[in-house]
């Protein structure tokens, strides 16, 4: 029989001898790999394989910016542009263009609400994908005067054309246009996270401050980053000089995201800090199992030293031990995936919509299940490694002449304390940090934003353009306002481009002082649309002037509400009603917007982010209508609010589809995004370290007491008190607490401190949670200690064996 065989069945025999132990470890074991299983998988589809495209690692956004101003100029590019940038061939390999949006689909006389992008047709090529039926777009579909055609996703397929291989050919609407279908994109294409993509057509008689487009581009293989940024540079100084007349390319900066940074820029970090938790997480749990083993193989050094004498090698005996680790690693590491698949769905509902690129597949596919077991195995080696050491340097002569085989030496002992020691670091670092991201995630949510959001339900709906918007919106959101108002028992009610909960986009604002200053200051500002009733309905006061009234229609001069922290900004403590505001969209040829203050309304602050008041500017929607609105109901009934949404939306247009339905207070929560999965994962991992460090204390101190058994009774016989031996124990470990406490909090705070700077979550308070969570890991500790150090005071003193 080969000796590794051999070494196999004398290791399981040795396991299933120890099964209570046995299955101890694998479940510490396993509860490690399955946080780290989970995580890897996460990481893997999100990170390392998100998209399924040729050369997704080269796709890259294309900006402009003003680099003396620090800020954008714009995202959105004008066709004469975006030919300009496609004559940069030694540079780009192909740019795409188009926009993605909202838009309103009707499909067998059923009003919908889609994902749909307007996009040149050499994506397609350009990505490497083709049709799973019927055909992609071809340059054909973009020209001028071709037949309207859409590619539709799998998922839409599947789920609104039931699957159906006749949808081919047949037509949907789009806004006010019907669109044939010509082909659907296999399952793992959803380019821009959209359902259906239609063809571009680029007109080149647009002007170049007409910019409605967002350009992505894919490098030559060739081509870095560094080196494609050099020849941008050449290349928007050659647009100032061939366009003179154009201001805005007068010191113009060419910026190119690289599209993994664009989409995971939030993500990103959140995942890096996790795997670095739960790195140390499988370190604290390595820990202790290794001390686990480590006291084992003391127990068994009467058997090891009896296979020495008989003729054992040295290598035999600790091949005999990595082998035991290595089975003990592989079972660990199968409990663990198994426990990852549980673990993976309720893990993934945590990370809200939009954090993660739409093609990426979150799975525990065999590469996860392989690296789970790899890292397993490698962690039971680990663990065995310093046992097998010690079985290999076994002195059989020396050991069978002690009295006591099973008691260990000095050496031994310093190598649990040190595995103890560093656990309860590690542990105090894991909980400090978990502790403190818990703390500031509850003060987010205690926060007040200056508004109430409980009790409101919202509902959106868009108009099909925005030409329709401009025509016919302020008449449709006041003839659904009307119905609504005239509901039974509604008494708020309004609409807005947007509620505040999180950072809203911001567009450049100036002020004019007096009639000789033209431009006074010069600032980003957000804008929301609203009707008169949005601040009672959120009861966010305005504490000057007035509100807006249904008097302030499209045929009145244009009127504006800033924020109190926006009108400080502009005019200090001067007088603010009266005073006028120009706004542009940010284009430099942009038209101006110019409107007259009428009152101040109070901040409103974001749960997340920066914990000043926004600066924003409202204007009543019968003066500026946007395509689309959310509406806000305060309700306690949200099924009958929801009725009567729908049936005044139907009333006033019946081709309109209601959707992101939502309370309002369920809205600000997933706001927090990535930040309650980290704290979520974070408590896990805190409450993981702490389990595995009482369990690795109690039974470090329960196998010295058992080790020590004789000794104690001989103190106990010779009048040494109960309560000296246990005093005795908790000394003697309760110093190595204390130092691991102390190095792992000054470690602790340090790591919070670094994190600060990266992470808004851990810009609050530092040192009450990490006290918190210290003393709680003392306390829990020296309870581990007490518990054995107690059985040792009450060893029956007439039992010698």
């Amino acid at each position: 029989m080969h000796p590794l065989v051999q070494d196999v069945r004398v290791a399981l025999r040795f396991l299933l001898r120890n099964r209570s132990s046995t299955v101890a470890t694998v479940a510490i074991l396993g509860a490690g790999i399955s946080l780290s299983a989970t995580l890897f998988a996460i990481v893997k589809g999100t990170l390392l394989e998100p998209w399924p495209y040729r050369g997704y690692n080269r796709l890259v956004t294309v900006r402009g910016t003003y680099p003396t101003q620090g800020r954008t100029a714009f995202s959105l590019w004008s066709v004469p542009e975006i030919d300009d940038l496609r004559r940069a061939s030694d540079i780009f390999e192909g740019v795409i263009a188009g926009d993605a949006r909202n838009a309103n689909l009707t499909y067998a006389g059923r009003p919908e609400r889609v994902r749909a992008a307007v996009i040149t047709p050499n994506v397609f090529a350009m990505l490497g994908a083709s049709a799973f039926a019927g055909r992609s777009l071809t340059d054909a579909d973009g020209t001028a005067g071709a037949s309207p055609v859409v590619i539709v996703s799998y998922r839409f397929w599947q789920t609104r054309l039931g699957a159906d291989p006749r949808a081919i050919g047949q037509s949907l609407r789009v806004g006010d246009v019907p669109y044939a279908i010509v082909g659907v994109m296999p399952e793992a294409f959803v380019f821009w996270d959209c359902d259906l993509w239609m063809p571009l057509t680029l007109n080149p008689a647009d002007g170049r401050d007409e910019r409605r487009y967002f350009v992505q581009a894919q490098l030559r293989p060739d081509v870095g980053l560094d080196v494609a940024a050099s020849r941008l540079r050449l290349f928007a100084a050659r647009l100032g000089v061939d366009h003179p007349e154009r201001t805005e390319y007068a010191g113009l900066g060419i910026t190119l995201n690289p599209l993994v940074e664009d989409v995971l820029r939030d993500l990103r970090p959140t995942l890096y800090l996790l795997l670095a938790a739960v790195a140390l997480v499988l370190v604290v749990a390595t820990a202790n199992l290794a001390n686990t083993m480590l006291a084992r193989g003391m127990a068994r050094e009467g058997e090891l030293a009896i296979r020495r004498a008989i003729g054992g090698s040295a290598g035999q005996l600790a091949r005999q031990m990595l082998v035991e680790s290595a089975i003990v690693g592989a079972a660990g590491g199968a409990v663990g995936s198994a426990a990852a698949a549980y673990l993976l769905p309720p893990i993934l509902r945590l990370i809200p919509y939009g954090y993660v690129p739409a093609e990426a597949r979150v799975e525990l596919d065999w590469r996860v299940v392989a690296a789970a077991t790899v890292c397993s195995v490698g962690c039971g080696l680990m663990i065995g490694l310093v046992p097998a050491l010690r079985a290999a340097s076994v002195d059989p002569a020396a050991l069978l002449k002690q009295e006591d085989i099973r008691t260990g030496s000095r050496r031994t002992h310093r190598w649990r304390d040190l595995f103890v020691t560093a656990q309860l670091i590690l542990a105090v670092v894991i909980v400090g940090v978990a502790a403190s991201a818990w703390s500031n995630l509850r003060d987010a949510v205690r926060r007040d934003p200056g508004y109430h959001a409980a009790d409101v339900l919202t509902a959106r709906i868009a108009l099909p353009s925005a030409d329709a918007a401009r025509r016919t919106g302020a008449g449709v959101y006041a003839r659904i306002l009307s119905r609504l108002h005239d509901g039974a028992g509604v008494t708020d009610v309004a609409v807005t481009s947007a509620f505040p909960i999180g950072q809203l986009p911001t567009t450049l604002v100036s002020a004019q002082a007096t009639a000789s200053t033209q431009r006074m200051a010069s600032l980003d500002a957000a804008i929301m649309v609203v009707s008169p009733g949005f601040f009672h309905l959120l009861d966010l006061p305005v504490v000057e002037g007035r509100a807006f009234a249904d008097s302030d229609g499209p045929t009145m001069p244009a009127v504006v509400i800033l924020s109190r922290s926006l009108a400080r900004r502009l005019w200090a403590d001067q007088g603010v009603l009266g005073r006028r505001v120009s706004i542009s969209s940010g284009s430099v040829a942009s038209e101006t917007t110019v409107a007259t203050v009428i009152g101040v309304a109070a901040d409103v602050t974001p749960i997340v982010g920066d914990m000043r008041g926004q600066a924003v500017m409202f204007f009543p929607v019968a003066q500026r209508p946007p395509i689309g609105v959310a509406i806000g109901i305060k309700t306690k009934d949200a099924a009958r609010a929801l009725a009567d949404i729908s049936a005044a939306v139907r009333a006033v247009d019946p081709t309109l589809p209601v959707y992101g339905v939502e309370r309002l207070s369920d809205t600000q929560m997933a706001s927090l995004g990535p930040k309650l999965l980290a704290v979520t994962l974070l408590g896990l991992f805190g409450a993981a370290v702490l389990t595995l460090s009482a369990v690795g204390i109690y039974a470090v101190v329960g196998q010295s007491v058992q080790e020590r058994g004789q000794e104690l009774r001989i103190r106990l016989t010779f009048g040494a008190a109960p309560r000296q031996l246990f005093i005795a124990e908790l000394r003697r470990v309760g110093w190595l607490v204390f130092i691991s406490a102390g190095i792992g909090g000054a470690a602790a705070f340090a790591a919070l401190r670094v994190l600060a700077t990266t992470f808004p979550g851990f810009a609050g308070a530092i040192a009450i949670p990490l006290a918190v969570s210290t003393g709680t890991l003392i306390a829990l500790a020296l309870v581990a200690t007490a518990i054995p150090a107690y059985q040792a005071c009450r060893l029956d003193v007439l039992n010698r064996t």
